[in-house]
């Protein structure tokens, strides 16, 4: 499969055929005893790509929602206006606890000075997403996942939902989670624990495989590894699959742990 934008758009098309699709904040603001596909995008790398599913979407007439890690939001606040002039809301890809090498007084001040900053843009920010980090080295935490799981983190910004860590209390048992996590649609086995329990996921061929009417679904993306053509997309896999071995690979050799740990944030840009 080709993640190309000409595919994303037939695929918004036959979703909207086939489902109610919404956006997270319509999804969790306006009750429907019908069953839903929600759309969300985490906008890790080059923004111009998410403003372009964004469009994309617009032209059909979905709202879906983009979760933005702080860097790439601050450095184009008005391409993230724009996204929220079509009609998406704006999350927050949160990263503070990995950052802060789990440090939770830290990574809070950090959590609450981003949140005053979109609001500095013109952004209230709803609900979040934990981002993952594959190759971050950790003692203490499982993931950014146990910044939410906080009580003292729930008692200082009470007003936001985690859409995974609260993946139980909103969405109800019988539920998907799609990624296009390493290049395929791949259905989450449990992506509220699965940063401390192993879960295997399961590749699924889109969109055929979809209990569409049957089941909610979440489809969530990552818009830099949607390209124009399927020449660059494949171009770009080749190069994601060849850093993630060489990563690997590398990453075990005792002197160069220390190094990969302080730069496991450039993962995100594959």
């Amino acid at each position: 499969m080709l993640f190309t934008h000409k595919y994303w758009n037939e695929l918004c098309i036959f979703l909207l055929k086939h489902s109610n699709v919404v956006s997270v904040d319509q999804y969790l603001n306006i009750p429907s005893n019908k069953t839903r596909v929600v759309l969300k995008h985490d906008v890790e790398h080059d923004i111009d790509l998410a403003v372009i599913l964004g469009e994309i979407e617009a032209k059909v007439g979905i709202s879906s929602t983009f979760y933005f890690q702080f860097d790439v939001a601050i450095s184009s606040p008005s391409k993230v206006i724009r996204l929220q002039d079509l009609g998406h809301d704006i999350g927050y890809h949160y990263d503070v606890l990995d950052a802060n090498n789990g440090d939770y007084l830290v990574a809070i001040g950090q959590f609450r000075e981003h949140l005053e900053a979109f609001s500095e843009m013109g952004i209230s920010i709803k609900s979040v997403c934990p981002h993952g980090n594959p190759i971050k080295t950790r003692s203490g935490w499982s993931s950014n996942k146990d910044f939410f799981r906080s009580p003292n983190v729930r008692e200082q910004f009470p007003g936001i939902v985690d859409i995974v860590v609260d993946r139980a209390i909103i969405f109800p048992a019988a539920f998907w989670y799609v990624s296009d996590a390493g290049y395929r649609f791949q259905l989450i086995g449990d992506v509220s624990n699965n940063d401390r329990v192993a879960t295997p996921d399961k590749s699924i061929a889109m969109p055929d495989d979809l209990p569409l009417g049957e089941l909610n679904i979440l489809i969530s993306t990552h818009p830099h590894r949607w390209m124009k053509s399927g020449f660059k997309f494949i171009v770009k896999r080749g190069i994601f699959f060849a850093s993630k071995k060489l990563a690997r690979a590398l990453s075990q050799i005792g002197f160069l742990k220390p190094i990969f740990d302080s730069l496991y944030h450039i993962a995100r840009r594959f």
